[in-house]
C-alpha cells in the first residue's frame, strides 16, 4: 500500500465513531485501568517472530484494543501518540519529551506481520527530528506560562485517540530505589478529572504505557472513552482477549 509523510494512502481516518454528546454516562468511570505483567521472552518473541519490536507490537496492541471496543474499524487509519524522551545527561528539565505520531492502519495481517506497524513508526520518529528544534522550542515556552493562559488555550483540545508510552528497561536506580532489590512497577498516565462528561467531550480513546522491569514486561492501559470502554472490567476484557490474539498472557499487577 502506498505512504506518504502524512501517513498512508486509500484508507479514511476514524472521524465518524466518536462518542456522541447525547450518550448516557451511567455508571462509568473515570479512566478505568487494567495493568498486567507479561513475561518478557514471550512479548519478545511475539514480536520478532512478526518482523516486529517490543515498540511495534505496542503500537498494534493498543490499535487492536481500539478495534475490538468499536472506535475504529479494518480499513482506518490510527494516529498512534509516541512520546519521546529528549532529555541528555545532566539535563534537569520536569518535562522533556516531544511527540511523535505513527500513523497505523487497522488491517487484519498485522497479527501475522508487523512489518507495516514497524516501518509506521520509523517514519514516525523521522519526521519528529526534522522538526525537534521547533518542538523543542514550544515546549521551553509552554513552561513559562501560567495556569489561567494554560486553560484558556486548552479549553477546546481534544485527548489522544491512542497514546503509545513505550519507557523502555526501567532503570535499577528506580526500581530498587537504591535497596538493592528490584521490586515490581506499576506506571500510568493520571488524567486529573472525575468528569466523564468532560472526558467523553474530549473525544479520546486509550492510554496506554509499556515498561520493561527484568524479566517481565508491564503492560498498563486506561480508558478515555467512558462511552466504549466505560469501567475497568470491560479495560480488563479488552486487554485480556487483544493480548491472547497474539499468543500472549497478562497476570494482573498486584495479583
Amino acid at each position: 500500500m502506498a505512504r506518504e509523510p502524512g501517513g498512508i494512502t486509500g484508507v479514511t481516518r476514524p472521524g465518524d465513531r466518536q462518542p456522541r454528546p447525547d450518550t448516557d454516562l451511567t455508571g462509568a468511570e473515570a479512566t478505568p485501568n487494567a495493568t498486567v505483567l507479561i513475561p518478557h521472552a514471550d512479548y519478545a518473541a511475539a514480536a520478532t517472530s512478526r518482523g516486529g519490536t517490543d515498540n511495534s507490537l505496542f503500537a498494534a496492541l493498543m490499535v487492536g484494543i481500539l478495534k475490538r471496543c468499536g472506535r475504529v474499524s479494518d480499513g482506518d487509519v490510527v494516529p498512534v501518540s509516541l512520546p519521546v524522551s529528549t532529555r541528555t545527561d545532566g539535563d534537569r528539565r520536569a518535562n522533556a519529551t516531544s511527540g511523535a505520531t505513527a500513523f497505523v492502519e487497522v488491517a487484519p495481517g498485522r497479527y501475522e506481520d508487523l512489518t507495516d506497524v514497524r516501518v509506521a513508526c520509523k517514519e514516525a520518529y523521522g519526521r519528529l527530528a526534522e522538526k525537534s528544534s521547533a518542538v523543542a522550542n514550544s515546549a521551553v515556552i509552554l513552561q513559562a506560562v501560567n495556569d489561567s493562559i494554560a486553560r484558556r488555550l486548552a479549553a477546546n483540545a481534544s485527548t489522544p485517540l491512542c497514546l503509545a508510552s513505550n519507557l523502555g528497561p526501567m532503570p535499577d536506580e528506580f526500581v530498587t530505589l537504591g535497596t538493592g532489590t528490584r521490586a515490581t512497577m506499576a506506571i500510568r498516565a493520571v488524567t486529573v478529572t472525575e468528569d466523564v462528561t468532560q472526558l467523553r467531550d474530549r473525544k479520546g480513546g486509550i492510554s496506554g504505557w509499556l515498561g520493561i522491569n527484568g524479566d517481565h514486561v508491564m503492560l498498563s492501559v486506561s480508558s478515555l472513552d467512558p462511552v466504549r470502554i466505560p469501567d475497568a472490567s470491560a479495560m480488563r476484557g479488552l486487554l485480556t482477549d487483544e493480548l491472547a490474539a497474539w499468543g500472549l498472557h497478562g497476570t494482573g499487577w498486584g495479583a
